[in-house]
């Protein structure tokens, strides 16, 4: 499986993947909508592509921030 924090990076990895998997299934897709599945082995994208400002996951630095939640969810 193949986890993203946002749709737009699902979607972008989907088409991306869909041309070099060669009908094998893999799932991608955001780690909420994973959330309770278990797979054998997990990528975790946690590329952020907004250079002149942090998004709530890459801005977190507590434990009940949105960020430290999210990535609490994806593991």
């Amino acid at each position: 499986a193949v986890l993203a924090p946002y749709r737009a990076q699902v979607a972008l990895i989907r088409r991306t993947l869909g041309k070099d998997l060669r009908g094998q299934a893999v799932q991608v897709a955001t780690a909420h909508a994973f959330q309770g599945q278990e797979v054998g082995t997990v990528i975790l994208d946690l590329t952020d592509a907004r250079p002149e400002r942090l998004t709530s996951f890459m801005r977190a630095t507590q434990p009940g921030d949105d960020g430290s939640r999210l990535l609490n969810v994806a593991v």
